[in-house]
């Protein structure tokens, strides 16, 4: 029943995500970008999002787009978190896999953050952009 619950609710947010950010930032392409859930979608009150960037424009572009998003977020799921990228060289919304190359490479990273990048679940976007990431960052942490 707890696995069920878990792929609804992430099913819902994948939907939701897409959808908005559709609206927030049209001109946004599922190709620039790509969604991760890093925390739990049922035992929180709020999501836990990575963002992964394909280029500095879709950056900007996302960014733009995030107040609108976490709006309607706010409305009808519940509040965003960027817990992950917060912890990039320079916290934004989102980061390119070479910032979260930089996380990674810290000698003195928080267990957190690998936590989060190792249970990183897609949610929505690129799912080339998330085979990169899953293979320049997370595979890292795998033998």
């Amino acid at each position: 029943m707890y696995e069920r619950a878990v792929a609804d609710r992430r099913e819902w947010i994948s939907a939701l995500l897409e959808c908005s950010i559709a609206a927030a930032a049209p001109e946004l392409e599922l190709e620039d970008y790509a969604a991760f859930n890093v925390g739990a979608l049922t035992d929180h009150e709020d999501v836990d999002l990575g963002v992964v960037v394909a280029s500095i424009e879709a950056r900007q572009q996302f960014a733009t787009a995030f107040a609108p998003l976490s709006k309607t977020f706010v409305r009808f799921a519940s509040k965003l978190q960027l817990f992950l990228s917060e912890a990039l060289p320079i916290a934004r919304t989102g980061g390119m896999i070479e910032e979260y190359e930089e996380i990674v490479r810290r000698p003195m990273r928080s267990v957190v953050i690998v936590m989060q990048l190792l249970g990183a679940q897609y949610l929505s976007g690129s799912r080339r952009l998330a085979r990169v990431f899953e293979d320049r960052i997370t595979s890292r942490y795998y033998a």
